[in-house]
């Protein structure tokens, strides 16, 4: 039985919360995103990268059996896909760089930069760090009207790809943009802004970590909290 829309993974880092959500979940979703950023965990959560890259192949081969689900690419999992033209981040694995690159390459279940759906006639719009009203006005020459197969079409080189690496003040001590990009924004960007972008009422994204809690407003919501979402048929967000 189809209870809910959507169910929401936010980052991973190695983290298993995944698995108990789409046990519970999984058959009563339409569909399943998770937000990017696989890997790289934080040492000060006991996991190590070689621990990071084997829950990484558990989550790839549930995703290749269920075509419901979406993977969408971060900041975490392009510094290993495209490590001659992506900014490296922290945590970056040497020496595993190279299996997790093969991993991520061959997989067959393909990879997204966003993911929207429709609820009630609203219009929703995910990602991994959210698409700014800036960053997009900034690229929107490059990227044309804001859909998921243009932010796609991103990854496909050129200056296109550059603007993924765009970076805010908050993201770099060499100065940057007033934000980052859509896998780079920080939720400090958002503080105080009108935050629509075009033909999107609503974002949901991760990639700033927080302590507890997601941040929801009316526009959009950060939930990068280690804890997985679920996004009802009002249009709810509602924490498993």
């Amino acid at each position: 039985m189809i209870d809910y829309k959507l169910l929401i993974i936010p980052d991973v880092h190695g983290r298993t919360f995944w698995k108990d959500a789409t046990d519970r979940y999984g058959d009563k979703v339409e569909n399943i995103v998770f937000l990017g950023d696989y890997l790289d965990p934080y040492p000060q959560e006991g996991i190590t990268p070689e621990l990071a890259f084997e829950n990484f192949r558990e989550l790839l081969a549930y995703a290749q059996t269920d075509d419901r689900v979406t993977l969408l690419l971060g900041n975490h999992d392009l510094h290993y896909l495209y490590p001659q033209d992506f900014e490296r981040c922290t945590r970056y694995s040497s020496d595993n760089a190279w299996k997790i690159s093969h991993e991520l390459q061959l997989t067959a279940q393909p990879f997204r930069m966003a993911f929207a759906t429709e609820v009630g006639g609203k219009k929703f719009l995910l990602s991994h760090a959210g698409v700014t009203k800036s960053w997009y006005e900034r690229n929107k020459e490059l990227i044309g009207t804001l859909t998921v197969e243009h932010l796609d079409d991103l990854r496909l080189g050129g200056i296109g790809f550059l603007t993924l690496n765009d970076l805010s003040v908050y993201r770099t001590w060499f100065g940057g943009f007033e934000t980052g990009s859509m896998v780079w924004s920080d939720v400090r960007e958002r503080v105080g802004a009108e935050e629509d972008v075009e033909g999107f009422e609503y974002q949901i994204f991760g990639h700033t970590q927080l302590a507890d809690e997601p941040i929801i407003t009316d526009t959009w919501a950060c939930i990068d909290c280690r804890k997985a979402f679920l996004l009802t048929h009002e249009g709810k967000l509602q924490l498993v």
